[in-house]
């Protein structure tokens, strides 16, 4: 749980992060930034610790120091002070890699992104020593004896080590056995080519159960994660629960409230994102569990099954409440009841999956209108309004289709422009060509830099846009097949225009709310914020790794979640990346029934 707590209190500042890409993750205005990981807890004596800063910091040194000595090499002005600077820039490299072993373990894609960086900086490194070694006057001599020296310093260290590994202190001997490792190391690099096997043969000790409590350390902070996962079977027994008790008393149960109906379905409504966040954590978590020990059992495909299944239920369990109340009641009672569930489950569909839920829910609000006596209103103000709504529709569609003209969706933009169709690094494997399967293949800092060479890019369209939260500050373009993004406002004077006039055109006011659920929706919608597409050109792409995006989503940013299910697979790679894009000056956003153009 101590864990778990920590875990939470980080969550919001990766949502934080998410809006301030410069604090993590790489981006194409930070490409050197190291891929995000989950906070968690060292094992006590370990030197390797899921410490980001730390790490982050000591790539950009060995970053800054090796670009230095590689340009002073292109230049030709390498002399041999410059070997002093060789040695902590290879230390740094020999110990991130470790950290991206280390990484690799704990299930985070940021260990495979770090591994490429090292191979492109080792590979630099290699290069400056070979020039340098050719230099006049290089003391091979005086290092081949720092070497003799080096290893009898750490053969006297070894019966302190066997000690270490005899009280099962491993962690600790493995980083003792490290640092006699890397004491060689900076020294024998300058000898290319000679076969050190027999020098560095007794400081290779198994210390794979090292390993190993850290695989445990890492699955014991995620499962805490799958704790705290909802029980969806007993959510749904629990929302039925309550239209029983609906239908018998008018009331019901939910959390720790006393509800009417429709009070109930607005109270799920406020309910459903944390719900479905906590699901999302626990089924990511649950993956990186399973790919840090194969030997676990397989329950990420059951939590995907479990939370489809909920999903789909959800219309009709909503609809059964409203059913039940419709049973139960009539005259005045229902009359009233039927404005008030029309105006809750308006809500409910602004946000959740739109054609399911109306779909479910009209034939109960029907029921409960003929129960009422308002059978010939309803269907009257449904005539009056049906043909309004699908105007402005059909309006809004074409406005949107004639100013997404030669603009591609951001799915669409991100496969084309990380893909080897247009640069040699890639996140997007060659058997799949599609955005929707990224992962790790080339490094973050390769693939970033060609992507906006000369700022903002081509317009570009973008889907289901809601609030981030209720300040209306800024827009999530929600998270579909591997893409998400966050968008500038809408322009508030023309949003409350268009806002005020569908109100108009609806016969509706603050006293009196639509009484069909699509005009109710509609109108519900367009006060929310929530906007079909919009369009304008990306500033900013930020490469995220899929599993940690998810694993430490705060409540906070459910708002990026589409209300259905996650086009994600159980079979999902450790290594995979999700790709956010941030839009500065959207160009025009659509509503339903409406455009809006700054």
């Amino acid at each position: 749980m101590k864990i778990y707590c920590a875990l939470l209190c980080a969550l919001f500042i990766a949502f934080v992060a998410t809006v301030q890409p410069a604090l993590a993750n790489p981006s194409t205005k930070d490409p050197e930034a190291l891929l995000r990981i989950r906070p968690g807890e060292a094992i006590p004596g370990d030197f390797l610790r899921p410490d980001y800063q730390a790490i982050n910091q000591r790539y950009q040194r060995a970053k800054i120091a090796i670009d230095e000595l590689w340009d002073r090499n292109v230049a030709k002005k390498l002399t041999l002070a410059d070997a002093r600077k060789v040695g902590p820039a290879h230390l740094l490299t020999q110990q991130l890699r470790r950290d991206a072993e280390f990484l690799k373990l704990r299930a985070e894609a940021a260990g495979w992104d770090l591994a490429v960086r090292l191979d492109d900086l080792g590979s630099r490194l290699s290069g400056v020593i070979n020039s340098i070694i050719n230099l006049p006057g290089f003391p091979s001599n005086v290092l081949s004896e720092q070497i003799n020296r080096d290893t009898q310093i750490g053969l006297k260290r070894l019966p302190q080590i066997d000690g270490l590994i005899k009280r099962n202190e491993v962690c600790r001997a493995e980083g003792e056995l490290a640092e006699i490792v890397d004491s060689l190391s900076r020294n024998t690099i300058w000898f290319p080519g000679t076969n050190f096997n027999e020098t560095y043969r007794p400081f290779q000790r198994n210390v794979e159960a090292a390993n190993q409590l850290r695989r445990e350390q890492a699955s014991k902070e995620l499962k805490e994660v799958v704790a705290q996962s909802p029980d969806l079977a007993q959510l749904q027994a629990e929302l039925t629960a309550a239209a029983a008790s609906i239908g018998s008393s008018g009331q019901a149960m939910f959390g720790s409230q006393m509800l009417a109906g429709p009070e109930l379905i607005l109270a799920w409504h406020e309910r459903w994102p944390k719900v479905q966040a906590a699901a999302q954590r626990g089924v990511m978590a649950q993956i990186a569990i399973e790919r840090i020990n194969p030997a676990e059992e397989n329950l990420s495909a059951t939590m995907f099954a479990a939370r489809q299944k909920f999903i789909a239920d959800l219309p009709k369990t909503m609809a059964g409440i409203i059913q039940a109340d419709a049973q139960r009641t009539s005259g005045a009672d229902a009359a009233g009841l039927y404005s008030r569930y029309v105006a809750s489950c308006a809500q409910l569909c602004s946000t959740g999956p739109r054609r399911e839920l109306q779909a479910a829910l009209e034939p109960a609000l029907q029921s409960l209108a003929a129960k009422g006596g308002r059978e010939t209103e309803v269907v009257a103000y449904r005539n009056a309004t049906e043909p309004l709504l699908a105007w402005q529709r059909l309006l809004a569609r074409a406005r949107a289709k004639s100013l997404a003209k030669a603009s591609p969706p951001v799915s669409d933009w991100c496969t084309r422009m990380l893909s080897t169709f247009t640069q040699q690094g890639t996140i997007i494997p060659d058997a799949n060509k599609t955005i929707g399967a990224a992962q790790v293949i080339s490094s973050a800092n390769a693939v970033l830099p060609p992507v906006l060479p000369q700022g903002p890019s081509e317009p570009v369209v973008f889907a289901d846009l809601v609030p981030v939260n209720s300040t209306q500050q800024r827009w999530v373009a929600r998270y579909r097949t591997r893409v998400f993004g966050l968008v500038a406002a809408p322009p508030a004077e023309a949003w409350k225009a268009e806002t005020d006039r569908l109100e108009q055109l609806l016969l509706a006011s603050a006293q009196a709310l639509p009484i069909t659920l699509d005009a109710a929706t509609a109108l519900a919608t367009a006060k929310l914020g929530a906007f079909e597409s919009a369009g304008g050109p990306i500033d900013q792409v930020t490469l995220e790794p899929l599993l940690t995006r998810f694993i430490t989503l705060p409540d906070e940013a459910a708002s990026l979640l589409p209300r259905d299910e996650i086009s994600e697979s159980a079979g999902m790679e450790v290594s995979s990346l999700a790709v956010r894009f941030d839009l500065l000056k959207p160009q025009w956003f659509q509503h339903d029934c409406f455009v809006l153009v700054p």
